[in-house]
């Protein structure tokens, strides 16, 4: 489904308490290269070390609420860079696992480290395709997609999806979020491109493997039951990002098991 406004309460405090999206007080008069090298980099917060849009202002606190994270759990983020939610998740005990190949070698896995240090975590940090090839089938409990899709086209979108289904245990859920742009067709008057499109989320998760246990039909674009004019009309209770026109869908597949 797509995301409502206002946040929930729970959503709102647990912004506050990681200071998510953008880091916490006075991250925003400091720039992101000073604040990895800060001696005291933890008092910004886990979300201060890499640029974020509004939109993550309801991504991250949707996704670690409906992942119901528990000490001892195995989660995976595709993506994720310098994102505060893999070091959340692991001060909170779940043995997490970052593969992003776009942060191969420099100096990203060197500040990577530094927030390790940090934090006290211990993330494991995947550049290489070749080692992310070797994770376990069936080794995760949950696996983590926030708009990692929009930036891939649709074969290497299903690709990356259905490793996700591969690497779920029986039970698993494969948390994913996709940005709505509104400013596109069917809504505006674009039509859009390779670099900024509507992701057919229908034909990425149709026949991986995986089941959907949350999302509505109606709000997820590409899916047969797909209604712009139910999305148009539920617009005034929908959380559009504060910097551009977009909304998030969000929805939840899990291994049959």
């Amino acid at each position: 489904m797509i995301g409502r406004s206002p946040l929930p309460p729970e959503y709102l405090e647990w912004n506050r308490t990681w200071g998510c999206p953008y880091g916490r007080g006075r991250a925003a008069m400091v720039s992101l290269r000073e604040r990895l090298r800060a001696p005291d980099a933890e008092a910004y917060g886990p979300f201060a070390f890499q640029p974020e849009r509004g939109l993550k202002t309801f991504q991250y606190p949707w996704a670690y609420f409906t992942a119901d994270p528990q000490p001892g759990m195995r989660a995976l983020i595709s993506g994720a860079g310098l994102g505060g939610l893999q070091f959340v998740l692991a001060m909170e005990g779940v043995d997490v696992v970052n593969v992003d190949p776009t942060v191969a070698g420099g100096s990203t896995v060197e500040a990577h480290a530094r927030l390790n240090d940090a934090y006290g975590t211990d993330v494991r940090l995947i550049g290489d395709l070749s080692e992310a090839a070797e994770l376990p089938a069936g080794s995760f409990d949950r696996v983590f997609l926030l708009s990692t899709l929009d930036n891939l086209g649709r074969d290497a979108g299903r690709a990356v999806l259905s490793n996700a289904a591969d690497l779920l245990a029986p039970g698993g859920l494969c948390l994913l979020t996709s940005d709505l742009l509104l400013h596109l067709r069917p809504f505006g008057v674009l039509a859009g491109g390779d670099a900024e499109r509507n992701v057919d989320l229908y034909e990425l998760t149709k026949e991986v493997g995986l089941e959907m246990s949350y999302g509505d039909p109606r709000e997820l674009n590409g899916f047969p039951e797909f209604d712009p004019v139910h999305v148009v009309q539920a617009l005034p209770e929908i959380y559009v990002g504060p910097y551009y026109s977009s909304a998030s869908q969000n929805l939840v597949l899990h291994r049959p098991g």
